[in-house]
């Protein structure tokens, strides 16, 4: 029988999964893109950002998949939703000249998605697999960036793997030209305030991610990266 108990396991573990929208905060009227959107709760979080105004791109490259997206969305109600069946990877930066805001959470490993008996899933991942899934997660972010007048990028995983995580955020940003377009933007605290969130305390270099841990946070595990665009004269925007 599904319990109570089980039902507010159920809540805690999919919270972690709200953060990504509301990190990358689009304003009302902006323009958004979702870049692997299915099924489509994320996609309604950040239309109730917007609080209903703006355009919310949707894309989603699986057919099946796009199908219960465009459902989510015409049952949310999120009339600015625009569902794409597409690869995102085939979408013209230049063409989406308007896009301010991404949300990227790509497909990965699963790993920090936890059981209800609080078993973690994908314990033991295929390396194989793990190097496909972050060359993978590494070209998506980098065409996320390319976006001539993006200004937020958000990256996520429901992984606890460095391979999809840490190790991808580094790989992206040794890319020729990124850090002096974006730095990471630390978020979740106040300056001088002491986080709630784990800290990296191996790369000093990208600190500012930020990790749910199932043991900890009651939540399934997530990776939280935010990748903010610089101003010209040396300001964030």
């Amino acid at each position: 029988m599904y319990t109570i108990t089980q039902n507010v396991h159920d809540c805690l573990a999919a919270f972690a999964s709200c953060i990504p929208p509301s990190v990358l905060k689009p304003k009302p009227g902006s323009h958004v893109i979702d870049a692997c959107a299915a099924p489509g709760l994320k996609t309604l979080h950040l239309a109730e950002i917007m609080k209903g105004k703006g355009k919310l791109t949707a894309i989603e490259m699986d057919s099946n998949r796009c199908d219960v997206l465009r459902d989510y969305a015409s049952e949310g109600g999120g009339k600015i939703i625009n569902v794409l069946n597409m690869d995102f990877l085939e979408l013209n930066p230049d063409r989406f000249v308007d896009v301010e805001f991404i949300l990227v959470d790509p497909s990965c490993s699963g790993s920090g998605i936890v059981r209800r008996e609080d078993k973690l899933l994908g314990e033991a991942v295929c390396p194989k697999r793990l190097a496909k899934l972050s060359g993978f997660q590494v070209k998506i972010l980098c065409h996320a960036l390319s976006f001539p007048n993006v200004i937020r990028v958000v990256y996520s995983t429901c992984s606890i793997m460095s391979e999809e995580n840490e190790n991808v955020v580094r790989d992206v940003l040794q890319k020729p030209g990124i850090q002096e377009k974006f730095r990471l933007k630390d978020f979740g605290r106040k300056p001088g305030e002491e986080s709630d969130w784990q800290w990296d305390s191996v790369n000093e270099d990208i600190r500012q991610c930020k990790k749910t841990t199932p043991a900890r946070d009651l939540c399934n595990g997530f990776f939280i990266a935010v990748f903010q665009r610089r101003s010209k004269v040396g300001k964030d925007e």
